[in-house]
């Protein structure tokens, strides 16, 4: 096990996610039935190029955008080998086709908000079982999640719902998640004890996906409620840059004890 983790950067993990359950029946038509099942998932694992099991590391858990794929996400971080991180990629449950070729969404789609608000736990507690089985495997010591577009909110939904093991958040191109909404399961009062979050939002200066006013409403909101994020636009469209990583990268290293 020690020469594959030395000599292979990515390796694959897999996790069991609970028990089959009972059917939830949809309302979206007459035939449909959505079953809650046990589920493997797919993680990416990089690890620094000199990789030392016997040393501590901080954890990046970077999540892709709608349609996105681990893959694509862990490529992104190719040229950072060199970077003191151990970095984990999961990939969504969810099938999605955007521009003819299959991705995956963290949210699973539908008017039902029974069934809505149940896929969104279970998104969350995929997420949360992926930062134990590898903190558990390995030395790690402040954990940090990332999130690209749509998955910049589930990153914030993570680090708001469970803050005791979230060192920070950062959020490139992507909104917060609902609050306190019908469909919502996050709430204002768990926002407000996560004020410890160190956060970094960020967006590229010409992302026409995630505009300008609404990078400054998520600014102003967390400024109200108390936070102290760093904010950060890059060069570039609706895309993650080797700029804006390796701002990333730095910022992790000046939040981590």
């Amino acid at each position: 096990m020690k020469s594959i983790i030395t000599l292979t950067l990515l390796s694959l993990l897999t996790f069991f996610c609970g028990q089959s359950q009972h059917l939830i029946v949809g309302q979206e038509n007459d035939s449909t039935l959505y079953l809650k099942s046990s589920s493997i998932q797919k993680v990416l694992i990089k690890f620094p190029e000199d990789y030392n099991p016997q040393k501590t590391y901080p954890l990046l858990v970077a999540l892709h955008g709608n349609g996105g794929t681990a893959m694509d996400m862990a490529s992104i971080f190719t040229p950072f080998k060199h970077e003191e991180v151990i970095l984990a990629f999961p990939e969504g449950q969810y099938p999605r086709i955007i521009t003819e070729t299959i991705g995956f969404s963290w949210y699973f789609y539908t008017n039902d908000i029974k069934l809505s608000k149940f896929s969104d736990y279970k998104t969350l507690e995929q997420v949360n079982d992926v930062i134990d089985e590898i903190s558990a495997a390995y030395k790690i010591k402040n954990i940090f999640i990332m999130g690209f577009s749509q998955g910049a909110s589930l990153a914030y939904t993570v680090g708001f719902k469970t803050p005791e093991k979230i060192t920070g958040v950062i959020a490139v191109g992507g909104n917060l998640p609902m609050i306190d909404g019908r469909a919502a399961i996050v709430f204002s009062k768990e926002i407000e004890n996560a004020k410890h979050l160190n956060l970094f939002v960020s967006r590229g200066n010409r992302d026409r996906s995630y505009k300008k006013s609404m990078y400054l409403e998520q600014k102003e909101y967390l400024t109200k409620k108390g936070f102290a994020p760093t904010f950060f636009e890059y060069d570039g469209g609706h895309f993650l840059t080797p700029e804006f990583l390796e701002k990333v990268f730095r910022w992790i290293e000046n939040n981590t004890e």
